[in-house]
């Protein structure tokens, strides 16, 4: 049995019979050679280390033989019961709290199991706009949407912004498993899937047993929340985006509109190049199809916007503007007030007073870090001009930490001369402590969007090696 050999079976199936069905998955997930590569796949997740109410972590398997196949003796005997997940709530940016779950370690492996049978029958169903919590694609593959369909050529100028309220905890389990059973009808894995949901929720001493949503960061949860919200990513793909480019064409030349839609994760995007009024429509054609779905908008979120007045979608701020020199609209995106702030929270944190006790090749490597991240995710947008402020705004912070953990520097010798005397590169234009230099931001970059056209299972493969443990 060769995993990648069955994986890219499932795919092409679901992709060249639209309409079939998928029996005879249990006996794969049950498999000790799918357990094994589960289990290496959760030991090299970040939250390997990280215990369920059950206590175990990585480094409590010590025989990982024997644990894989005790695993798949009690699937087999039907003596595998799912513990209830460890509820943590954990903040977010915008002051609220987020729930979370952390599974058990053996539930973990076992739903990482049935996630590499579901996920390459999925891939082959799902539509292209759907972008979210899948393999190979990114919030930069609807970054470039955005600017490719709201400039002068296309003129998408009027958008419908929505946020589905608490998605994760929101699904009702029985319309998920009337889904579900559209494509998998081994009964085995579907009574899997339902214990897991039906395991409860440890919170505070107490297990609770409710009746709707996943478990937000669980191994399978985003993959049984997209395959839910497909039921919202098929309507508006059958009505709209599924249009050839001719009759888009033509629509456009009997000055009607068209419409484009794009999601990632729990937000939404409807773009129309027709007038508000059309707009308007769709945010109530869009409001009645998530209300038959059982999902509730948030209503301060959801809105009507045209592109000249700008909008923030995924943490970036897109806004046409006209160019003189090309005599044309062009749509920018760049990182958005609230990206900014964040980035200034966390290094003010570590530039904090309260450190001017640590090393400063640390408190560089730390800052470092944060910079790289947060350039990594905007440097393909139109984002110099930030970058250049950014490095300018934290060199100053640094410079003032320096001068603060310095200021018992004797009276003869001034602090600001001793610290551009012992930190100032002025090559490189920025800070340099026992051989770490204090990043600038680097140039932005353009994106190439490497769309896929059936199935990364089917097409470049996703490795299923078996690493180090």
């Amino acid at each position: 049995m060769e995993i990648i050999k069955i994986q890219k079976r499932l795919a092409k199936m679901a992709l060249e019979s639209p309409d079939k069905f998928f029996d005879n998955l249990f006996r794969y997930i049950i498999s000790e050679q799918f357990l094994k590569a589960a289990l290496v796949k959760v030991f090299n997740s970040n939250d390997a280390n990280t215990a369920g109410i059950d206590g175990l972590t990585k480094a409590s398997v010590k025989n990982t033989d024997a644990f894989v196949r005790a695993l798949s003796n009690a699937l087999k005997c039907g003596t595998y019961q799912p513990k209830p997940v460890l509820r943590v709530l954990k903040p977010k940016t915008n002051g609220q709290k987020r729930a979370t779950g952390i599974a058990c370690l053996q539930d973990r492996i076992v739903q990482e199991s049935c996630k590499m049978l579901l996920e390459p029958i999925y891939e082959s169903i799902f539509v292209k706009y759907s972008l979210g919590f899948r393999p190979n694609r990114r919030s930069q593959d609807v970054q470039h949407l955005i600017t490719y369909y709201c400039n002068e050529d296309n003129k998408y100028y009027w958008v419908v912004q929505s946020d589905i309220t608490n998605c994760f905890d929101n699904i009702p389990h029985t319309a998920l498993y009337a889904v579900l059973k559209q494509k998998i009808v081994c009964k085995r894995t579907t009574k899997l899937i339902k214990s897991w949901l039906n395991s409860g929720l440890f919170f505070k001493g107490k297990v609770s047993k409710p009746v709707k949503g996943v478990v937000q960061s669980g191994v399978l949860a985003s993959l049984l929340y997209n395959i839910f919200l497909h039921e919202l990513d098929k309507y508006y793909h059958n009505k709209y985006n599924v249009l050839e480019q001719l009759v888009k064409n033509e629509t456009k030349k009997l000055n009607t509109s068209n419409v484009t839609y794009i999601r990632y994760a729990d937000d939404c995007l409807i773009l129309t190049n027709g007038i508000k009024e059309k707009a308007q429509t769709l945010k109530i054609e869009f409001e009645q199809v998530c209300h038959s779905l059982s999902l509730e908008l948030n209503c301060k979120t959801t809105t009507v916007t045209n592109v000249q007045d700008g909008f923030d979608f995924l943490g970036y701020h897109f806004i046409t503007v006209f160019s003189e020199l090309s005599n044309k609209w062009f749509c920018l995106s760049k990182p958005n007030k609230t990206s900014i702030e964040q980035y200034k929270k966390k290094v003010k944190a570590i530039l904090s007073r309260s450190n001017t006790g640590s090393n400063p090749a640390l408190v560089f490597k730390a800052i470092n870090l944060i910079t790289k991240n947060w350039e990594n995710y905007h440097k393909f947008g139109n984002s110099t001009n930030i970058f250049y402020y950014l490095s300018n705004w934290t060199n100053e912070r640094a410079y003032r930490f320096l001068r603060a953990k310095h200021s018992n520097v004797s009276a003869k010798q001034s602090v600001e001369k001793y610290v551009i005397q012992t930190y100032k590169d002025f090559a490189k234009h920025t800070w340099i402590a026992h051989g770490v230099r204090l990043k600038r931001f680097g140039k932005t970059k353009r994106y190439k969007v490497n769309w896929i056209k059936q199935n990364p299972y089917i097409e470049s493969h996703i490795s299923t090696e078996n690493h180090k443990i």
